[in-house]
């Protein structure tokens, strides 16, 4: 019989293994386990690392190792919304550009942006003055051959509004994109570095 603290021990070892081979927070849904390179300017993104909003103001550039030969949507949200008192609108999307290609450069894979037109165009992350740290999560996926909007959604999520209402999961799959390719996250805050995520 194990004693109580091997036990929390044994909990907290997997508890850590699995962060670590997920990209993506602890709980969210889409998971992967397949990291990418993050770059605002040259500041690169650590999984679950703090990037001041300010630098991460402007569209970032994206970079992986191995070629996926087909064309890639790029989508970047905050998964909690701020204000709890609206469960509703769960997820805010800051991001969504498909159609995107790949070009090599030495060991790396570069996303190319000038041949694609974002659905959404990027929104540096904008978290609320709450004192904590909110999460921004960036996820590639695999863009259908025979990618489609439903009638279901909005054909851009160029409005606030819209954004507010997107679903990650659910989108994904009314429109066949199935699970991301590979994906990172960062955490950032209005003024300083919080103890409490959220």
């Amino acid at each position: 019989m194990r004693t109580f603290s091997e036990l929390t021990n044994i909990y907290l070892w997997g508890l850590l293994l699995s962060i670590a081979n997920c990209q993506t927070p602890a709980g969210f849904v889409p998971q992967t386990k397949n990291g990418m390179t993050i770059l605002f300017g040259d500041r690169e993104v650590s999984v679950g690392s703090y990037i001041p909003k300010q630098v991460a103001a402007v569209r970032p550039e994206i970079m992986h190792v191995s070629p996926i030969d087909t064309p890639l949507m790029a989508i970047m949200i905050d998964p909690t919304q701020p204000d709890q008192q609206t469960p509703a609108y769960p997820q805010l999307l800051y991001w969504f550009q498909p159609n995107l290609t790949e070009t090599k450069s030495q060991d790396m894979v570069y996303l190319n942006y000038t041949d694609s037109e974002a659905l959404t165009p990027y929104l540096g992350p904008q978290p609320v003055d709450d004192g904590r740290l909110h999460t921004y999560i960036i996820l590639l996926f695999r863009q259908p051959s025979n990618y489609t909007v439903s009638s279901r959604f909005p054909t851009s999520f160029a409005e606030f509004a819209q954004r507010q209402h997107f679903q990650l999961e659910e989108y994904a799959i009314k429109t066949g994109m199935g699970d991301p390719v590979a994906a990172t996250y960062f955490l950032s805050a209005v003024n300083c570095v919080p103890m409490a995520p959220f």
